[in-house]
């Protein structure tokens, strides 16, 4: 997705302090400004979460510690067969001058029945039905996320801001 940018990418490995806030876009903020302060060179994190319409949005910025302390096993005996939900994807770029925030969702439902392998990165994805699909994003697998994911609409974005800005640079 990056790749047409023309900018180089490195990855970089950051233990965070993940504050426990009330929007996506204050996490990516905390995070830039501890990934900006640590790398001194032009940064971009995310933030993702699942946002359950029934549970007015829970568990949303709060997804990653709910998977840890209750597991997806634990989520789907909280839900119901159809639960409608959401999972949002927040990046934030920032360069030393500038600070963007890109946002990315997909609607979906949840289920019970279509339990599949649990990927141990994005454990909700195997009980997460896209809108318009009848399979579990985890069973769309890598071809399906990288064009109509969440996290791949927030990446497109950015790119497009990427290729404007820095075309010249």
């Amino acid at each position: 997705m990056l790749e047409s940018t023309g900018i180089e990418i490195d990855g970089a490995e950051i233990n965070f302090i993940e504050l426990q806030l009330n929007t996506q876009e204050e996490v990516v903020e905390s995070k830039l400004e501890q990934a900006y302060n640590i790398l001194k060179k032009p940064v971009f994190v995310d933030d993702t979460g699942v946002f359950i319409s029934k549970f007015d949005n829970f568990p949303g910025v709060i997804t990653k510690v709910l998977v840890e302390s209750i597991g997806v096993n634990g989520i789907a005996r909280l839900i119901d067969e159809g639960d409608e939900a959401c999972f949002k994807t927040v990046i934030g770029f920032r360069d030393g001058n500038t600070v963007e925030v890109f946002e990315g969702s997909l609607d979906g439902k949840l289920t019970k029945s279509k339990f599949s392998d649990i990927n141990p990165k994005a454990p909700i994805s195997s009980i997460f039905i896209p809108k318009g699909q009848d399979k579990t994003l985890a069973e769309l697998g890598v071809g399906y996320l990288n064009r109509n994911s969440h996290r791949s609409r927030a990446l497109k974005k950015m790119a497009d801001y990427l290729k404007i800005s820095y075309a010249n640079k």
